[in-house]
């Protein structure tokens, strides 16, 4: 893996949309996304803010805030660490925004830094049995669904020979 990319956070542009750092003045949005959590995994906004902060320092994780005309209307990004040159991808976007493509905008950008920037070989997510939209997002991404090593979730995979398809 490419360690550069935690010398200097890197802002990433599509469309009308920027991903870059987090900040605490985005507590509000941060609030409301951790509210979307499920029970066993939610935290405050400012317990989330500082493990984004400690992933990234820790070079385990990096997570971009989705920004719309300065405001932060989602996040995304990589998930606990990069063994075997893979990243997990994960994301969330307030309910307003969804539903209009913005977050598979942000997977196809997304999967793109980590193959060409980050060099990683291969890209996983997993979600909720039940959440279609997010298994509809990957597979739009090019993500193929594989067996799951994680009760009732749904995995999904995508590797750097994919890259051509997105």
């Amino acid at each position: 893996m490419n360690e550069a990319i935690f010398k200097v956070f890197p802002e990433l542009t599509m469309d009308e949309f920027t991903l870059k750092a987090i900040s605490e003045n985005d507590m509000n949005e941060i609030n409301e996304m951790c509210s979307y959590r499920p029970a066993d995994r939610q935290s405050t906004g400012p317990e989330l803010l500082q493990k984004i902060e400690d992933e990234y320092l820790a070079k385990n994780g990096i997570n971009w805030g989705i920004y719309f005309e300065n405001k932060l209307i989602g996040t995304i990004g990589f998930y606990r660490g990069f063994e075997n040159n893979e990243a997990e991808i994960g994301y969330v976007l307030l309910k307003q925004y969804r539903g209009k493509g913005i977050t598979t905008k942000a997977v196809k950008l997304l999967v793109r830094f980590a193959f060409e920037d980050m060099k990683i070989s291969k890209v996983k997510a997993y979600t909720a049995k039940e959440n279609l939209a997010s298994h509809y997002v990957l597979e739009k991404s090019s993500f193929r669904k594989v067996a799951s090593d994680i009760e009732d979730d749904c995995k999904f995979e995508l590797i750097l020979s994919d890259l051509q398809h997105l």
